[in-house]
């Protein structure tokens, strides 16, 4: 066998170890004592985590700001339910539109008297158009 394959065959060999190594690294590392104990300190900690929300949900819920706001939520729910908050929005936008509306109709009845003065007095737009030019 010539020197260059035994080369390759020895890095081959080399990798082909390399592989094994790593396998019974993780193997062992995951077979571990140190692992498992990690895994039940952090389940533990969840667990306490959990409990800890529960706890604090219950304190709110029960506690004079929890119920002003369970009962605004209610009273929130229940306006939705009767359409009386439809009926608001449906009136408060009518409104604004309306508004809107108005003050449309005011803006352009005063460009229109502002366009029809100055067409009186000659100020106006002056057209390009050989309709009313001497040219023809």
């Amino acid at each position: 066998m010539s020197e260059n394959a035994e080369t390759n065959d020895d890095l081959r060999d080399q990798f082909r170890q390399l592989g094994d190594n790593l396998k019974d690294a993780v193997r062992a590392a995951w077979e571990s004592d140190e692992r498992r104990k990690l895994q039940e300190d952090l389940e533990g900690g969840l667990i306490e985590l959990g409990e800890s929300f529960n706890e604090i949900t219950k304190e709110i819920a029960e506690s004079a700001s929890g119920q002003q706001i369970k009962s605004d939520f209610d009273d929130f729910t229940e306006r939705i339910h009767s359409g009386e908050l439809e009926r608001k929005i449906r009136h408060d936008l009518t409104t604004a539109l309306n508004t809107a509306n108005e003050e449309l109709a005011k803006m352009t009845d005063k460009w229109n008297k502002e366009e029809k003065g100055s067409e009186e007095s000659g100020e106006g737009y002056v057209s390009n158009s050989k309709e009313g030019s001497d040219e023809s």
